[in-house]
């Protein structure tokens, strides 16, 4: 552990492992959503889906009464010749003749019953199979005169089995389902690979050179010479680029680069007491009971010192107020003490600077096969009462009220390794223009039952990181004294 008292240089791969921590956070979160290429499939798809239902109820229709016209055509002819084949029978009386005449008839399938009325609609000879009122939907009757000389000698009848139309109709369904089950994995496919072709891969692409903006080494997107939207994209966005190299350019985009914060000496001129709005940042450490038993007592001793002096020098920068600095949990409060119209932002750098200062020191002490602490930060901005403690010793300043309790609930919902902050801060630290975040997820405020929206803080824009980056730099070469 003495090698932890040395100073420390960072390493250049320090940056990238915070990088590729939310990069991995980012997939996970987002691995369940839909893609560009899968939205246009199903859209794709209930498009074919639409059309084919509209072309099966056309075709449907126009099929169903061809059938039908020719079904009626057919029985209407087939009553005329039969109704001159059994003029003479009619007349002769010859029943024999006439049933002869009839099964012959109706051993054709798609006659059901043939039937010879008298004029008075007497069944003189019939075959067939008779239709039940249930089935009269199926079958289709034809009537035809029979008669000699202008006098009506009686009629005959004929019932087609019509059933044969519904089989069509029931075998062009199929068919339209099978056919539509092939234009959907068609219309799937084709949509996947245009999609990956001319939107999936380039933005990819474009991904991978703004992450590699976002390390420092900016890489032009490659399919800038492309005539579409995607291709006007990347062009301006490598335009950007290279105008972004200008230090002038840079300094007319983001403005001029902020100083670092000097550390007051003077002695703080406290509020008054009552209650003001307060930003409280809480730190949590993840692993100290495992801390605890895996070395000696004096060893955790020196490491949660090694941590603190970190602690001590973060609050200095910041002009934070350390409330609570015991066992596995730290609580700093920001605005309380003293005036600060900027006290939410200096808050979340505070988290952010810590982190990472926390960060790279547990990878130096893993290669040095030393044990490391893994903190996790939640920040929440509110009132707070705020007073001087007195005793009969010495008097401090201190706060209390609900949202300390509420900023403990937030800290624990983020992972090990991240800053996760209210609503409230998210507004006050004017995030939006000044931090990349990302929504978390909702807590449950235990003093009322509200619902508290979070959101991730990845990291501070570039001119803010920048600075960020030297401030660890220069505490990192400072030597620790206990």
């Amino acid at each position: 552990m003495a090698a932890i008292s040395q100073k420390r240089r960072i390493l250049p791969t320090d940056n990238l492992s915070r990088d590729q921590d939310y990069e991995s956070r980012l997939y996970a979160q987002h691995a369940s959503q839909l893609t560009i290429g899968q939205k246009l499939a199903i859209s794709t798809s209930v498009l074919v889906v639409l059309a084919m239902c509209v072309f099966w109820l056309v075709t449907n229709l126009t099929t169903e009464n061809i059938l039908r016209q020719q079904a009626d055509s057919l029985g209407n002819t087939l009553a005329r010749q039969t109704a001159i084949l059994a003029t003479e029978l009619v007349l002769a009386n010859d029943l024999i003749s006439m049933n002869v005449l009839l099964n012959q008839l109706t051993r054709e399938a798609a006659i059901s019953q043939v039937a010879i009325l008298s004029i008075d609609d007497q069944v003189i000879a019939i075959s067939g199979a008779s239709a039940t009122p249930a089935s009269t939907d199926l079958f289709g009757s034809y009537l035809a005169p029979i008669a000699l000389q202008d006098s009506l000698a009686g009629y005959v009848r004929i019932h087609l089995d019509q059933r044969y139309i519904e089989q069509g109709v029931t075998r062009n369904f199929l068919f339209m389902l099978v056919a539509l089950v092939l234009l959907i994995l068609a219309a799937v496919s084709v949509t996947l690979a245009i999609s990956q072709y001319f939107i999936t891969f380039p933005m990819r692409m474009l991904t991978a050179s703004v992450q590699s903006v976002r390390k420092g080494e900016p890489e032009p997107c490659p399919y800038g010479e492309r005539g579409d939207e995607m291709g006007v994209l990347i062009r301006q966005y490598n335009r950007m680029i290279y105008e972004l190299e200008d230090p002038e350019n840079r300094q007319a985009i983001f403005g001029e680069e902020p100083d670092a914060p000097t550390v007051v000496q003077t002695p703080p001129a406290y509020r008054k007491p009552g209650s003001t709005v307060v930003s409280i940042l809480h730190l949590s450490i993840s692993n100290y009971r495992t801390a605890l038993h895996e070395q000696e007592p004096l060893e955790t001793v020196e490491l949660l010192n090694t941590y603190y002096f970190y602690i001590h020098k973060v609050s200095q920068l910041y002009n934070g107020n350390i409330e609570k600095c015991a066992g596995d949990e730290i609580l700093m409060t920001f605005g309380a003490a003293q005036t600060d119209e900027d006290h939410c932002f200096h808050a979340v750098c505070a988290a952010l600077l810590f982190l990472e200062l926390s960060e790279t020191l547990g990878r130096e002490l893993e290669a040095q096969s030393l044990p490391s602490l893994q903190f996790k930060a939640g920040l929440h901005c509110g009132e707070l009462l705020t007073g001087v403690l007195l005793s009969l010793e010495q008097q401090s300043y201190t706060v209390a009220g609900e949202n300390l309790a509420l900023t403990r609930q937030i800290c624990e919902e983020g992972p090990d390794g991240t800053l996760i902050i209210s609503e409230a801060a998210y507004v006050q630290s004017d995030a939006g223009a000044r931090l990349i975040t990302e929504e978390f997820n909702e807590v449950v405020d235990d003093s009322n039952g509200e619902f508290i929206k979070t959101w991730l803080v990845n990291e501070p824009m570039v001119n803010y990181k920048a600075l960020l980056s030297r401030q660890v730099e220069h505490l990192l070469a400072q030597e620790m004294t206990f």
